[in-house]
């Protein structure tokens, strides 16, 4: 007969802890799964963060490559000023470029018609009617905002002057941003010819704002108009203008006072006659009126077809 055992010495059961057994095992596996692709899940989403921020940058490369290829590069219309180096002096120039292909050179105070002007996107050529005997051409590149290049005229024969390295920058023809040059920004002269030598005498100044920057045209033609001058180092101090024309130690150093319709051009060294040492020079037009006068000269047929 097998033994009894007293309910304290029975052994329990194993059966009821079972399913505890198996959870454990369960969660053991699982575990062990999660350590064993945690690297490679870590590493997929490493790469797939890599290539969100390698498109990110992609666009927004192609975004600023987008703006900057908005900006055109051909020179777009408008009024160009030029300064010329040729020895001593410094010219200036006014160019008007029209939507087309004509335009207007400014040689002083005289409008020559531009004929055949041809922009490209990186630059711009042209030549102008004959004038006087003479005509002028224009070849260079748009860089920056700015046209670069080299402007030359040819008379009878061979005979060619080039004016070297030309910067034309944009010319606002309203008011300039200046306080002391609001309202005063246009054409001002004296000029006229003596009724029995025909000689042109007096004085022309032009005074605009291009790139920005306060620019001047002058002139004192003794007997023969020719081009502007550009002044050098525009100063401004109250209601004067300071500034000289050419280049030390041949300078000449002159001021001008603005009045409400005039300008008073102060010039030290006058002394024939005295009265030019502060002459008055009466203000003729604004400068957008000036640039878009009447251009002379005839394009030929050939130019007109290009």
């Amino acid at each position: 007969m097998p033994p009894r055992h007293s309910p304290l010495t029975q052994r329990m059961p194993r059966e009821p802890f079972r399913p505890l057994i198996q959870i454990r095992r369960i969660l053991q596996t699982a575990l062990a799964a999660v350590i064993w692709v945690a690297p490679f899940a870590i590493a997929a989403v490493g790469c797939r963060s890599k290539s969100s921020a390698t498109n990110l940058d992609s666009t927004e490369l192609a975004a600023r490559t987008t703006t900057t290829a908005q900006i055109s590069p051909i020179p777009p219309p408008g009024v160009w000023y030029a300064r010329t180096e040729s020895g001593s002096q410094t010219f200036g120039w006014l160019i008007r470029l029209d939507s087309g292909n004509s335009g207007t050179l400014f040689v002083g105070d005289r409008p020559v018609r531009i004929c055949s002007l041809v922009r490209s996107d990186t630059g711009l050529t042209f030549n102008t009617a004959p004038d006087g005997g003479k005509s002028y051409n224009f070849g260079g590149k748009y860089v920056q905002g700015r046209i670069v290049g080299e402007l030359g005229s040819s008379g009878p024969g061979t005979q060619t002057v080039r004016f070297g390295v030309t910067q034309l920058v944009s010319v606002d023809t309203g008011t300039a941003s200046q306080p002391v040059f609001e309202g005063h920004t246009g054409f001002y002269s004296t000029l006229y010819f003596h009724p029995q030598t025909g000689d042109a005498l007096g004085s022309e100044l032009i005074l605009l704002v291009a790139g920005g920057k306060r620019a001047l045209l002058f002139q004192q033609p003794e007997g023969q108009k020719s081009i502007l001058e550009s002044g050098n180092d525009l100063e401004v101090a109250g209601d004067t203008l300071k500034f000289f024309l050419g280049h030390p130690p041949d300078a000449r150093h002159l001021s001008l006072t603005f009045k409400p319709k005039s300008v008073v051009l102060h010039d030290p060294d006058a002394v024939d006659p005295p009265s030019a040492a502060h002459e008055v020079l009466p203000r003729k037009m604004s400068l957008e009126r000036f640039v878009h006068a009447p251009a002379n000269g005839t394009c030929s047929k050939t130019d007109l077809d290009k």
